[in-house]
């Protein structure tokens, strides 16, 4: 046993094996400099979709619907320091990702959901719909997103919007960057 140790000790001390683990540091290091990053964006749908929101008149003690096309725009946030620690697996995301809707006339209506986004490879990535933290650690209320460079211009794909913002007349959408 002791012959064991101390041949792992000497192999352990040897200027390769250093090497060997700063090379594969250095390896891990550009192959992150190489992922698309998501952070500090900001995109906007390419399509317009029928909705509604409501406006209080206390005047009047009075409520409105108003019907009106909106866009979906999104900001996403870098989320590296945030971890959710109120699960029985700590889950860390890559990203936090507010969602608005933005209105013809100009009125926002913002989720109250919490969404999250985590990297699959170098332009995928995961978007969860984070109300629940079970739906953060399942396959339930997620899908996927790509990102793609068209010319200057970044364009994100959403696959099955419903999945994540709990529309049924939602399918794929294409998002275009809107803030470099």
């Amino acid at each position: 046993m002791k012959k064991e140790i101390l041949l792992t000790s000497l192999i352990m001390m040897n200027p390769v094996v250093n090497l060997q683990a700063k090379e594969i540091t250095e390896v891990k290091a550009q192959m992150h400099s190489k992922y698309e990053t998501l952070a500090n964006l900001s995109f906007e749908s390419n399509r317009s979709f029928d909705g509604h929101y409501w406006t209080y008149n206390q005047d009047l003690n009075d409520a409105t619907k108003h019907y009106r096309k909106f866009k979906w725009a999104i900001e996403i946030r870098d989320n590296s320091d945030e971890t959710m620690t109120h699960t029985d697996d700590e889950l860390k995301m890559e990203y936090f990702l507010v969602l608005h809707k933005v209105f013809e006339d100009g009125y926002i209506v913002s989720s109250e959901s919490e969404f999250r986004v985590d990297r699959l490879t170098n332009k995928r990535f995961k978007l969860y719909n984070c109300d629940s933290s079970l739906n953060c650690q399942s396959d339930y209320a997620n899908t996927e997103m790509i990102l793609e460079n068209i010319g200057d211009e970044k364009v994100l794909l959403i696959k099955n919007l419903k999945y994540v913002f709990s529309q049924d007349d939602y399918e794929d959408a294409f998002f275009i960057q809107t803030k470099k």
